[in-house]
C-alpha cells in the first residue's frame, strides 16, 4: 500500500469521527423518559404499576411537563404515587381526563442521573390486548441553566401484554407507617395572582406511597381540601393557619402559620376615618373656643 493511500484512508477515518460526532452527539446526550413495569405479561382486572424514568443524558433538568397516553380500551387509570419522586414541586399533578394525562413540576437545584423517577401510575387492565403507554409529543423538559433552556427529549412507546390466566402480579408494596416530610407553608401576596389578595403556598413529599391530598384550616374553622396556591378567605383577621399534608396511607404531617394582614394606608378607609376624627377634634376646639 501506498503511503499516499494510507495517509487518505487516516485522514477519511478521522474526518468520520469528526462528523459522526457532530450529528449524533445531540442524540446520545438527550434527556430520554423511559417506563418500566414489573412483568410485561399481566392478568386481566389486575393493578399495573407503571413507573416513568427520566435518564437526563447528562443533563441538569430542572423543570419539566409530560403528557402521557395509553391503552384506553384495556387501561384504566386507577391513582398514581410521587413516592421517591425526583420531582419536589407539583405545578401540576397528575390527573386524567377524557383525552389526556398531563402532569408538571420543578426539581430545585436541578437532577442529573439515569434512574429518575417521577411518578408511578397505577393502572387497571380491563380485557386482553396489547396495551401501549406512551409519550405525547408536547412534553418538554428545561435544563437547569438559569434561562429556562429546552433540553432534547428522546422518548419511545412502550408495551406489554393483557391476557386472561396469566398469573397475577405479588405485589411488594409494604405498608406505609412514615408522615410526609416536614414542610413551612408561606405567606404571599401578587397582583397577578388572586387580584393581589393573600395566598398560602405549600408542598411538601412523601418517599413510600405519595402525598395523597392537602387539608387547609384557617382559625377556628374546619378542615377543607385544598391545593397550592391557596386564596386565604378571611383576608382581614389576623388567625393561625393549619396545613395538613396526608398521604395514600393515610399518615398525616401538619404545620402551621401566623397570618397578620398588612393594610395599606389607603386601605378600607383608614384615611376617611382619620381625617373624620381630626375634622370632629378640630369642630369641638372651636366650638369649645367660641363659647369662651
Amino acid at each position: 500500500m501506498r503511503i499516499s493511500d494510507l495517509k487518505f484512508k487516516l485522514v477519511f477515518s478521522f474526518l468520520f469521527c469528526i462528523l459522526f460526532f457532530v450529528f449524533f452527539s445531540g442524540n446520545i446526550l438527550a434527556a430520554h423518559l423511559y417506563f418500566k413495569v414489573p412483568e410485561n405479561l399481566v392478568g386481566v382486572g389486575q393493578i399495573i404499576p407503571v413507573n416513568v424514568f427520566l435518564d437526563t443524558g447528562g443533563e441538569d433538568i430542572n423543570a419539566l411537563e409530560i403528557g402521557v397516553d395509553y391503552s384506553r380500551d384495556l387501561l384504566k387509570l386507577k391513582d398514581w404515587s410521587d413516592g421517591n419522586s425526583v420531582v419536589n414541586l407539583w405545578m401540576e399533578r397528575p390527573g386524567s381526563d377524557a383525552d389526556k394525562l398531563i402532569f408538571s413540576g420543578l426539581i430545585p437545584g436541578g437532577y442529573n442521573g439515569k434512574r429518575g423517577l417521577l411518578v408511578t401510575l397505577n393502572f387497571e387492565t380491563l380485557k386482553e390486548g396489547r396495551a401501549g403507554v406512551s409519550l405525547l409529543d408536547s412534553s418538554e423538559m428545561l435544563l437547569s441553566d438559569g434561562a429556562g433552556t429546552p433540553a432534547k427529549l428522546s422518548i419511545n412507546d412502550f408495551w406489554f401484554y393483557v391476557k386472561e390466566g396469566a398469573s397475577k402480579l405479588e405485589s411488594d408494596k409494604k405498608k406505609d407507617s412514615d408522615s410526609p416530610e416536614d414542610f413551612k407553608p408561606e405567606i404571599d401576596r401578587d397582583d397577578s395572582v388572586f387580584d393581589g389578595k393573600y395566598f398560602l403556598i405549600f408542598a411538601t413529599q412523601d418517599k413510600d406511597s405519595g402525598v395523597d391530598y392537602y387539608e387547609v384550616k384557617e382559625g377556628e374553622g374546619g378542615f377543607e381540601r385544598a391545593e397550592s396556591p391557596y386564596l386565604i378567605r378571611n383576608q382581614r383577621k389576623k388567625q393561625e393557619i393549619e396545613v395538613r399534608a396526608v398521604d395514600k396511607d393515610g399518615n398525616e404531617r401538619a404545620s402551621l402559620i401566623s397570618f397578620v394582614p398588612v393594610y395599606p394606608f389607603w386601605n378600607g378607609g383608614i384615611i376617611i376615618a382619620v381625617i373624620m376624627i381630626l375634622l370632629l377634634i378640630s369642630s369641638g376646639v372651636y366650638i369649645f373656643k367660641k363659647k369662651n
